[in-house]
């Protein structure tokens, strides 16, 4: 099976993102473990891909981290519309 990452801010809540920029080994895990999708582009049940991450080595998972922060800083933050 072939594992993605597809970050959604629908998916992510500022104290995940909190605990992530403070450094949290765990927290890090668990939140991009909410972003992994199977080769369909469906999210993996966060048991599934908190094992997946849990046997990557510190190097691929760095990668995936920083791939992670490259996508999140590359989605909008909000639309600018008002009503």
């Amino acid at each position: 099976m072939e594992i993605n990452l597809l970050v959604n801010r629908d998916k992510l809540n500022i104290g995940d993102l909190i605990a992530m920029e403070e450094g949290s080994l765990r927290a890090s895990r668990d939140i991009i473990a909410s972003c992994l999708t199977d080769d369909k582009n469906e999210y993996l049940s966060k048991e599934d891909a908190i094992e997946v991450i849990n046997k990557l080595n510190a190097n691929e998972f760095n990668k995936m981290a920083e791939q992670f922060m490259d996508e999140l800083k590359a989605l909008p933050l909000a639309s600018k519309t008002r009503s």
